[in-house]
């Protein structure tokens, strides 16, 4: 299994590595900073499953959202933000995402979220 997670924090990024490790042996864990990295990544070889922060530097998170849907849509995408704004999630829903992790909830929570997309299924 290849998942990707684009976040533009090392400690985030790493943390949710190292979760996903703990969820699923033999993972491969691609790490990108900014959109534009994630997306290099992503033609590089396909991903099982993409992490997306909506705040990133290089492109708005919905763009973002938007971009790596279009370019590669059977990859399903998560969102993990610190946004927990309603509209920002519908819109993120309407827009394909197959979740909307907070990084403010509970490790259980994100943990649970994260099994559920591993499985295929939709995490809210």
């Amino acid at each position: 299994m290849h998942i990707l997670i684009v976040d533009d924090h090392a400690l985030v990024r790493e943390g949710l590595a190292s979760l996903l490790r703990g969820l699923r042996a033999g993972c491969t864990i691609v790490e990108a900073a900014t959109c534009s990295a994630g997306l290099q990544a992503a033609a590089l070889r396909p991903m099982d499953l993409a992490l997306l922060d909506l705040g990133l530097p290089d492109m708005p998170g919905l763009v973002a959202l938007e971009t790596l849907r279009e370019r590669f849509p059977e990859m399903p995408t998560a969102i993990v933000s610190a946004s927990e704004d309603p509209a920002t999630v519908v819109r993120c829903l309407d827009l394909g995402a197959k979740a909307f992790v907070p990084k403010s909830a509970p490790a259980a929570r994100i943990r649970a979220a994260l099994e559920a997309l591993l499985d295929g299924r939709v995490a809210l």
